[in-house]
């Protein structure tokens, strides 16, 4: 029997395990409701995604211990798509190009088969509603009983903040009630069978085809809200917010950690009179916006014209900026970061459309 390195992500814990002559993959959750979670969306996207094999699961107390097939040689991580982007950084595309077009045929397969209008109640709450819901985690996040110490140069609610010459006041809880608004607004919603939580972290490689991991989120999913998880993900989350916040995710991946911390957008602040003035400069990889429009154009276009969708920023965008908001909390990263991300929210309230956001993110080119 022979340990791998353990690693925690959020609340869950890994680790790899070879016994009697199997390479394993053990994950544990700490918590009930997501461990139910995690075994029924296994089991909805199986069929039309490639997963590991999964050997047991066992509850010991409040945890649950999952046995998955590890896709990776030895004990190093799977090959994830963090890492085909890092590597695709000065040397030949081929290879995630390769990887890159067959994760976009399956994705928009799977999507395109298994699409369908269905009732708000029915698809996946987690990353969106559930949030947006009163006591969830934009309300601890931002609200008046707010978990945690705020960092002591947050922006105060109402605070008027000028970033790329767009003018907006802080007030993250208003925000949150408009998408909240615009996403009940419509009783029905665009969905499909996916993975649910489509980040850099969660597509891997193995064999010659992709492969995806963690299903908590798996199951029928609101399509501008799986869209905007894959999207915003690539500008902040793996674009630089993980590697300040969440860097033990990247263990075992160090140039996709590199390539994260140079991703930091660059930021020019001056305050006065309760009014910031800050200019942010974007140094995300030219690569990022390629492959987000090679995205748009395979998977999100297809499936916004097969539901009629003529303005995919207008369906998208309270996806946008839930995700933006309830992910990291805005007042207690460092003030840098806070302005980055405001940046991105600023100019996904601004944009008319999505190819737009995604070419210039941060908003910067219209100062020029």
């Amino acid at each position: 029997m022979r340990l791998g390195q353990h690693r925690r992500f959020t609340k869950n814990h890994t680790i790899g395990l070879d016994l009697l002559g199997k390479r394993l993959f053990i994950k544990a959750n700490p918590t009930r409701s997501d461990a139910v979670h995690e075994i029924s969306g296994y089991n909805s996207i199986r069929s039309y995604y490639r997963v590991p094999v999964r050997y047991q699961t066992r509850t010991i107390f409040n945890w649950t211990f999952f046995v998955y097939d590890r896709c990776a040689p030895g004990f190093a991580d799977a090959d994830l798509l963090c890492d085909w982007i890092a590597d695709a950084h000065g040397s030949d595309h081929s290879a995630f190009e390769t990887r890159f077009s067959r994760m976009l045929e399956q994705y928009a397969d799977s999507i395109l088969g298994t699409a369908h209008h269905v009732s708000q109640d029915d698809v996946n709450q987690k990353l969106y509603l559930a949030r947006l819901a009163p006591g969830g985690r934009i309300d601890q996040y931002y609200g008046p009983r707010a978990i945690g110490r705020p960092a002591a140069s947050r922006l105060e609610s109402g605070t008027l903040v000028h970033i790329n010459g767009s003018e907006q006041k802080w007030d993250p809880l208003g925000w949150a009630q408009w998408s909240r608004e615009a996403i009940t607004s419509r009783s029905d919603v665009p969905a499909a069978v996916t993975q649910g939580d489509p980040t850099a972290f969660n597509i891997g490689w193995w064999s010659g085809e992709p492969v995806w991991f963690d299903y908590d989120c798996g199951g029928l999913n609101a399509l501008p809200g799986e869209f905007a998880c894959f999207i915003v993900d690539q500008l902040a989350f793996n674009g630089w917010l993980v590697s300040q916040y969440g860097r033990s995710a990247y263990a075992g991946h160090d140039k996709a950690l590199l390539l994260a911390l140079a991703s930091k957008p660059t930021i020019e602040m001056h305050a006065a009179c309760g009014t910031f003035e800050v200019r942010v400069a974007s140094n995300l990889s030219p690569l990022v916006s390629r492959l987000l429009q090679d995205y748009i154009d395979r998977v999100v276009v297809p499936s916004a014209e097969q539901f009629g969708i003529k303005d995919i920023m207008d369906w998208i965008r309270p996806y946008i900026i839930t995700r933006l908001l309830g992910v990291f909390s805005v007042r207690l990263v460092e003030k840098g970061d806070a302005l980055g991300i405001l940046a991105l929210l600023y100019r996904a309230l601004a944009v008319e459309t999505i190819e737009d956001w995604v070419d210039d993110p941060f908003g910067e080119r219209e100062t020029l």
